[in-house]
Order: structure tokens, then sequence, then C-alpha cells
């Protein structure tokens, strides 16, 4: 009874398919991972294979964008150490995650991924910098706060790329902004003037500041800021 048993749910979940009468067979998609039970794979060949699985899904997901797939995808990047782009998705991408349902799934991936022990200093930055963004856009300041004061210590404790700096700044402007903090976006604007970031950093850190002034009802300001911008970025768009 429990070989048929065990045979009706192979058949009903697809792993197993009637290849003749009386003749039972593993599906095709199935032997491989089945041989890789049997036959366990170099840790080098799997790197390889997942990479190339990545490949593959990446580009299925750019010609039709589904939650199952997009689930799947983010998935398998903390398994492939591809924690930087797994940030940079949820960070580009968080509308369309949205829509389809999947906002919260991905903050617990990025979650699972943070506390990984092997995970990299510069991962571990990038991928806080994730999760500061979501809870930024939840009004979850206490702990959109507590990241990026983790991210202060990864900076501090490491030698990190030359984004993180700009990285921290902005999320510095953006608590400012969402506490209504006029005083921290002055000093942060005086701070970014300092820095002599490039044009397009300091564009970036420009208009989160003026943001922030908006909604701090600071409208001269914003004006200010804004017209300059404007003239920047139609330079940018070859638009004069």
């Amino acid at each position: 009874p429990d070989s048929r048993r065990g045979l009706r749910e192979l058949l009903q979940s697809g792993v197993a398919r009637t290849a003749a009468v009386g003749r039972i067979e593993l599906h095709d998609a199935f032997r491989v991972p089945a041989l890789a039970a049997e036959r366990p794979i170099a840790p080098e060949q799997d790197r390889a294979l997942t990479q190339h699985l990545l490949g593959l899904m990446d580009e299925s997901i750019h010609q039709r964008y589904e939650g199952a797939r997009v689930r799947r995808y983010l998935t398998l990047l903390p398994e492939a150490g591809e924690y930087q782009r797994l940030a940079e998705i949820a960070g580009n991408e968080s509308e369309r995650l949205l829509e389809v349902g999947l906002a919260a799934f991905t903050k617990s991936i990025l979650e699972a991924s943070v506390i990984r022990p092997e995970i990299p200093p510069e991962d571990r930055f990038w991928t806080l910098d994730a999760i500061a963004f979501w809870e930024l856009q939840e009004e979850d300041l206490d702990r959109a706060s507590e990241r990026v004061a983790q991210m202060e210590t990864l900076a501090a404790e490491n030698t990190l790329g030359p984004r993180s700096k700009i990285a921290l700044l902005v999320k510095h402007v953006l608590l400012s902004a969402h506490r209504g903090d006029v005083g921290q976006l002055r000093a942060r604007e005086r701070e970014a003037n300092a820095a002599r970031l490039a044009p397009a950093e300091a564009r970036i850190v420009r208009y989160n500041i003026a943001t922030g002034l908006f909604l701090a009802d600071e409208y001269r300001s914003v004006i200010r800021m804004t017209a300059t911008l404007i003239q920047e970025y139609y330079e940018v768009l070859g638009l004069r």
C-alpha cells in the first residue's frame, strides 16, 4: 500500500510519468537532480551550474515578469553569492515587486541574507542599504535608523567601495526628510558640498535633499535647488 501510494504521489506531482502499459519512468526534468543526489556535484560545478541557471532565468524574467519566476530567481541569488545583485533588484525594481506581490518575500530574503556568516562586508553593506530603503518606504524609521547605524559600523571597520559614502549620505538625508528635520537636511547639504562628489552623485544627493525640504514645507529652498537641478539635467540629456 505504501509503495502504491508513493507511486500515485509521484505521478500526480509530475515527478514520474507513464511511459507504456505497466511502465513508469522518471520525468526528464528530474533526472539531473536525481543523479546529483546519487553522485554529489563538486562545489565549483555547482556554482557554474547555478550561474548558468541564473543567466537563463534572467533572460526569461526580462521576457515575462511573473511572480513565480521572480520568486525563484530571488531565492537563487543569495545561494549563488549574488548579494549585491539581490540588493540592486530590491532597490531598483521595488514597484514591480509590489505589483507581483513579492514585497514581503523580497524583504525576507534580504533579512535572511544579511545575517549569513559568510556574506562579505561589502555585500552585507549593500544588503543593509536595500533593507533600509524598504523600511523607509514603510515609514519604519526606527528600524531604518538601526540599519543605517550598522552600515556606518561596516564602513568604519572595512575598506568599502567609493559608492558606500554616497549611499550613507543619501540614507541620512532620507531619514532626516521623513522626520522633517530641516536642520539635519541643511547639515547634510553642507556635508555634500564639502565632499566634492562627482556630478552625478551630487545631483542624487541634492534631489533627495530637495525632496526632504519639500516634505518639510520649505518651498523657497526647494525652488532654489530644483531650478539648478533642472538645468543640469537638461544638459545631461542633451536638451540644451
